[in-house]
Order: C-alpha cells, then structure tokens, then sequence
C-alpha cells in the first residue's frame, strides 16, 4: 500500500493507492494451511487405536500340557513325563465397543511326546475352536486386555495302551487369560499373553498353559 499527495487550487488531498496482492503468496498461504489441517486430521487419526472394526490376529505359542502330565503321572505312576511342545493360533474378530471385542479364534496345539524313562511312548495332539471376549483396561498405544471364551477341543493320542486315556476325545473347553496389543501404527499391533485352556468331560486331561506372541492387524 503507498500514500501520494495531489494539490491544485490550494488544497491538498491524499490519495491512497493499494498494490495488488500476490497470486503466489495467496497460494503459498492457502498450502500452508491445507498442509496444517492435514497434519492436524492424521495426528488425530493414528489415535483412534480404539475404534470399532474388524481384525485379525495371528499367534505362535510355547504350550505347557500340564493337564496330560498330571493325568498319567496319577494313572501309571512314576517315570513318565510329557514334554512341552509349539502352537499356533489365528484369530478373526470385531472390535464392537472401545473397550470390548469378540472373536472367533482356532488353536493347534501339539506335537507332544509322552515319555518314560526318557523314552518316547506316544505322541498327541490338540485342536480347539472357541468364542472369546476381550476386555481393554486401556485404550492408547499400549492396550492391556483380560480374555475369556468358550468353545470345543479335540485330543488324539497315537498310542491307546497308556491307562486311562481314549485315543481320540473331544468335549467341551474354557480359556481365560490375560495378555496386551502394542501399537505400531493405527492398523498393525505386536500381541503378547498367557492362557490358560481348561478342557470338561473326554479331554479333562488336557488342560494346557501357553504363552503366546504373534501380530494384530485392524481393518
């Protein structure tokens, strides 16, 4: 903006001229502001670790069979012994509530050697397909959760002679626990837990603790 004064007939008058404005710092300033509420808009976005929606979870575990050790052990006395074994879970559910989800979630559990005296006797395996509810204690980056479901569970050993035990049974399972999502970004979280499964009926004898790792994925 500049100021100019014209005289004539003795008096004065100041004329105010105005200078054009810039197209290019028009839209310099229009970008920046675009940029900031982008900015503002994604910030606000990578906190939503709460939202409502699909998931899928996948896990591999360290599983302790101490149902099935406690069972022989009572059965054929002393001598044998169960080894510890790997599982693997995948796990597909919704997030229905901030702090609620439900999901439907398949575990292999096995193979494990039953041994006596060092020696391998039999082997076994385990499958299970239960329902479980989550319940989230936090809903930032780090979500620590308790778990509890209700499904079946199947059991095969491949000898029938150890006393006491069916060669194939299946029946009713629990499964409580407790474990913790750690964000990386709004859609993939490393998860951590211990559970426990607790089997009724046909496979009372194969309760199994496992310590799970695996990875989340938010749809």
């Amino acid at each position: 903006m500049a100021n100019s004064t014209t005289c004539a007939g003795g008096s004065c008058a100041k004329t105010v001229h105005m200078k054009k404005r810039s197209p290019y710092l028009i839209a310099r300033v229009g970008a920046c502001l675009a940029f900031a509420l982008s900015f503002a808009t994604a910030a606000s976005a990578d906190n939503d670790f709460e939202r409502e929606g699909a998931y899928m979870e996948w896990a591999a575990s360290y599983a302790s069979f101490v149902g099935l050790e406690d069972a022989i052990q009572k059965t054929s006395g002393s001598g044998f012994e169960v080894t510890n074994g790997v599982a693997g879970d995948i796990a597909v559910g919704y997030r229905i509530a901030p702090r609620v989800a439900v999901d439907g979630q398949f575990t292999y559990a096995g193979i494990g050697d039953v041994k006596l005296n060092n020696r391998s006797i039999a082997q076994f395996e385990h499958f299970s397909l239960l329902v479980n509810g989550r319940f989230y204690a936090l809903t930032g980056r780090i979500q620590p959760y308790a778990i509890a479901g209700i499904g079946w569970q199947w059991a095969e050993i491949d000898q029938e002679f150890l006393p006491g035990m069916s060669h194939r049974s299946s029946g009713l399972a629990f499964r409580v626990g407790g474990g913790a999502d750690f964000y990386l970004t709004r859609r993939i979280a490393l998860t951590a837990s211990g559970t426990y499964l607790i089997g009724l009926g046909d496979v009372g004898d194969f309760d199994t603790l496992q310590a799970r790792l695996g990875w989340l994925f938010r749809f």
